[in-house]
């Protein structure tokens, strides 16, 4: 099974080489697993403008408990995590592919 475009840049070489050595049926069940809950800048900016809920998204529900108590990190957290959504999504997707495998 060839590996989609979105998961590419996530893998390292090793991990590209095990997926590549495992059952057709184990590489679908990864890559639609993978499809169907890996986040996006746009995703992650929706919930970051909808009251500052993007570390619920990130699953890291501690975090966004302290970000709330502390009135949206003094606004200034929250100005600084939207220049941070993209790095913040790319190491959630390479979490989930590191779960994945």
């Amino acid at each position: 099974m060839e590996l989609p475009l979105e998961m590419r840049s996530y893998l390292t070489s090793s991990q590209a080489k095990m997926f590549s050595e495992m059952s057709e049926g184990e590489q679908h069940m990864i890559v639609s697993t993978f499809m169907r809950n890996r986040l996006t800048k746009n995703q992650l900016l929706l919930w970051w403008f909808l009251l500052g809920a993007h570390y619920i998204k990130l699953r890291k529900i501690g975090l966004q408990l302290l970000f709330w108590c502390t009135g949206l990190g003094g606004v200034i957290w929250w100005i600084v995590d939207l220049f941070r959504l993209d790095k913040l999504a790319d190491e959630f997707n390479k979490n989930l592919i590191r779960e994945l495998l």
